[in-house]
């Protein structure tokens, strides 16, 4: 990968980490109605509305004791320190009512997937209420605030014992509460309240009349929260912020944050915190018209508020005054329930910034936006998915557009120029469809692409995407041009399917092979595979298998049902089965399964067959990685030298002292790069074979496959204008010339200072980026000779990097301006052009 697009690929996965969690008012739904709760792609959604600003509670499968609180985004994404395994989505809370969800999911390589619901792909959400058991009531108890009643519910998640994912307490005017629950392990995660909501990590166990709460047997269940201690205002200029949900997490050592209380202002904007340990804290604001993911960061020391420094007796804030309001129109008439996304630009015209602003019943949006330039980018309606480009300012708190000052923002959104229908054989499927603006590359019938194309200078990419209805219609607003739909997803079947379905739209009517056509049927691959996936002879009964085809579409499916069984969706040409995730242990087998899919038959060595069969390989490799000869937290990276394409990487992770295990077939491989927990990475170079199942390191039978870590050979300050930064990024590239590819290491930035574990050779410092300061490049070339770091010839301790030092982002880009002024930008896409062929 060239290092600009490396970078370009760093930046991107910072915006999406520094999202955080969030939560907020949910803007109003349709009056259609709407079922179903699911997860798309790290997407928590209900029917198909994003579910925003929403407190939700999973549970992991695999350890069911291990719980995790956390909120979706504004644009319903969440995002958590998951180890890789198999979760359920035990509860959600909508208009601080919580409900039972239980949805369930799985994370591979850090990666959220999709949800999976045995036999359907939605689970109808049901509001918490007492435990359904008839007995006799064997749990009491009082929930207090300091030293008195608190009227409230508390909420417990189900480990073991009743059906229900999530039970509650009510506690009356005084506090008291009583019930019948049925034996079993419960986690008590937290009260929720008229005033809102407080984050509770209790484990309670029942049987019969014997309770134990976090081990420890007791006579009732008594609860007691900290007293209201810290108040706070909210209010811009002239106006309170009122009906706003103020949410306050702690900041851990590792800059993790864990979610301790959500509250509401008051119609004075006023609002009130319980009281908080010692630590570091952020608070975040979320509101219809105003979004802020750490409006304040402060401490608490001995029970008093610290904000930079100072000493403060309260929380108050500022917010923006109300500058930005408008109508979404269709035809000239409001469009209600809908959402609009809109990006913040500065002076170069770089992304930096966006904000999610919902649009009401009657189609009216207000939002907070400071003085800036800005546009709006996406149009999500309920069924659809539009770019769009309008762009404006705000300028002394008022719109300004085209140079003239407006009172109010008007969206026309184009018409509905396609319509689609998405059918298997006439049956209509239910599912989501995307549309891309025809690139310019060419495409052949063997599905090889060619990077040899004219560029189009003037073109921006541009991505739709629409639901259909339960009569696989859709419908989008397209304007003119050549396009074409690359990819569904079918959701009752929980499939990715590639397509490419070549169309245009032409003075607003749509054309398919030059003929205009009112609708344009697309019809989706039969079900052409059928596979039974076999653990030593036994059926896999629950897991996720991956097949890639010889065009490097990747394609999953999860198993479920008990017997081993799947079927995909696959068009002609050449397949393998690459991967088995097996849920009831946690491992992935990594394997090399080829075959054939002709005229949409199965075939296997030229043979047509109804199903394949295959066993996934057991854990035939174990390993640690040994830092000065102790085991290390980390991941390595594994690659199959038989790999033909090289791009399949295996990837394993240690299990605490225990190391890591790997399920591999029989082959050569490579462990080639590692990453520790501690943010530094390093390269192994380890070659090891699989023989009848057994490890082989340098021909010789072994037990275990033991990767030492080399030791901290570079490291410095990082700082901006001389101050310390407290997160970021370094990226080093090596010099070497036995290197035929450069290659990158990366190490996050930690309370200014990082670090690399880097073997003899000659690097190169390429960036650095800071979450707060920005980004930039740099060229320091360095070498690391018997493990020591030499500068210039000169033997160094540390390297230290300034911010400043390097050529900052908006310059990087005036640079890459200046190329394209000159024409010379055209030699540089023309060079990528020649390096993708190569």
């Amino acid at each position: 990968m060239n290092g600009w697009m490396k970078n370009v690929l760093l930046v991107v996965l910072l915006a999406a980490v520094t999202g955080g969690l969030t939560f907020a008012v949910k803007a109003e739904s349709s009056q259609e109605p709407v079922s179903g709760i699911q997860i798309t792609e790290g997407v928590l959604k209900e029917g198909i509305q994003d579910l925003r600003h929403t407190p939700i509670l999973i549970q992991s499968e695999t350890n069911p004791s291990e719980m995790y609180q956390m909120m979706t985004d504004q644009m319903g994404h969440f995002y958590g320190d998951f180890p890789d395994g198999d979760y359920k989505l035990k509860g959600l809370s909508i208009g601080n009512q919580w409900y039972s969800s239980g949805q369930t999911f799985n994370v591979e390589e850090g990666m959220i997937g999709d949800s999976r619901a045995g036999s359907v792909s939605e689970t109808e959400k049901q509001k918490v209420t007492v435990p359904d058991f008839k007995g006799k009531k064997n749990v009491s108890g009082r929930l207090t605030e300091g030293s008195s009643g608190l009227k409230g519910d508390i909420l417990l998640a189900t480990i073991s014992g009743p059906d229900e994912e999530i039970v509650s307490l009510s506690a009356n005017g005084k506090g008291q509460f009583s019930a019948a629950m049925p034996n079993g392990t419960y986690y008590l995660f937290g009260v929720s309240s008229d005033s809102g909501f407080y984050a509770l990590d209790q484990y309670v166990i029942v049987k019969g009349t014997t309770l134990y709460v976090d081990g420890k047997k007791t006579d009732s269940l008594n609860i007691n929260l900290p007293e209201r201690a810290f108040k706070g205002n909210a209010s811009d200029s002239t106006t309170p912020l009122a009906k706003a949900a103020v949410v306050i997490s702690k900041i851990t050592k590792h800059y993790d944050y864990e979610f301790v209380e959500y509250t509401y202002t008051d119609r004075n904007g006023d609002f009130q915190i319980r009281g908080l340990k010692d630590g570091s804290y952020s608070m975040s604001v979320y509101h219809d018209t105003y979004f802020s993911w750490e409006q304040l960061s402060f401490e608490v020391s001995g029970g008093k508020l610290i904000i930079d420094g100072d000493e403060t007796g309260n929380l108050n804030f500022k917010v923006p005054d109300l500058t930005l309001k408008g109508t979404l129109l269709d035809a000239g008439k409001p469009l209600g329930h809908a959402y609009l996304e809109i990006e913040n630009r500065g002076d170069e015209d770089d992304w930096y910034d966006y904000f999610t602003v919902p649009v009401d019943k009657k189609g009216q949006f207000a939002y907070r936006l400071p003085d800036d330039s800005y546009s709006v980018v996406y149009v999500e309606e309920r069924e659809r998915h539009t770019p769009v480009n309008i762009s404006f300012d705000i300028e002394n708190g008022k719109i300004v557009q085209d140079g003239s000052v407006k009172d109010s923002l008007d969206i026309h959104l184009p018409p509905l120029t396609f319509t689609g229908r998405l059918h298997d054989q006439g049956q209509p499927l239910r599912g989501q469809v995307s549309v891309e603006r025809d690139f310019g590359w060419e495409y052949d019938e063997d599905d090889e692409y060619d990077y040899d194309f004219e560029y189009d200078y003037d073109y921006d990419y541009e991505w739709y995407s629409a639901h259909t209805n339960k009569d696989g219609v859709f419908s989008m607003r397209l304007k003119d041009g050549e396009y074409l739909v690359s990819w569904v997803y079918l959701s009752d079947e929980q499939e990715d399917i590639y397509l490419y379905e070549p169309f245009e739209i032409k003075d607003g009517k749509l054309y398919v092979d030059g003929k205009e056509q009112s609708v344009y049927d697309i019809a989706v691959p039969p079900v052409s595979f059928h596979g039974v996936a076999l653990d030593n002879g036994t059926p896999v009964t629950e897991g996720e298998v991956l097949v890639v085809s010889d065009e490097g579409d990747y394609h999953w499916k999860w198993i479920y049902g008990g017997d081993g069984t799947f079927s995909m969706r696959l068009k002609d040409g050449g397949y393998k089965v690459k991967e088995m995730h097996v849920a009831k242990d946690g491992t992935t087998a990594y394997l090399h399964v080829p075959f054939e899919i002709r005229g949409g038959q199965l075939t296997v060595d030229g043979q047509a067959i109804d199903k394949l069969e295959f066993n996934i390989p057991q854990v035939t490799v174990t390993g640690k990685l040994l830092a000065d000869g102790k085991p290390v937290e980390g991941e390595i990276m594994i690659t199959d030298v038989n790999d033909e394409e090289g791009m399949h990487h295996i990837w394993a992770w240690t299990n605490g002292s225990q190391g890591f295990s790997l399920r591999l077939a029989d082959g050569d491989y490579v462990a080639e790069e590692g990453y520790l927990f501690d943010g530094t990475s390093f390269v192994a170079d380890q070659p090891f074979s699989v023989i009848n199942g057994q490890l082989m390191i340098d021909g010789v039978a072994a037990d275990s496959l033991d990767i030492t870590v080399p030791p901290v050979t570079l490291s410095g300050k990082a700082t901006y204008d001389g101050n310390p930064i407290e997160e970021g990024h370094v990226s080093i590239v090596s010099n070497s010339s036995d290197d035929s590819w450069p290659r990158y290491y990366d190490s996050w930035i930690e309370n200014g200072r990082y670090q690399f574990r880097l073997v003899d050779g000659e690097y190169r410092v390429e960036s650095m980026s800071s979450w707060d300061a920005g980004y930039a490049q740099f060229d320091i070339e360095f070498t690391i000779e018997g493990g020591q770091l030499y500068v210039d010839g000169e033997k160094q301790d540390s390297l230290d990097l300034e911010l400043n030092d390097g050529t900052m982002l908006d310059e990087f880009y005036w640079e890459w301006d200046e190329a394209w002024d000159d024409d010379s930008y055209e030699e540089i896409v023309e060079e990528m052009a020649d390096d993708m062929d190569e």
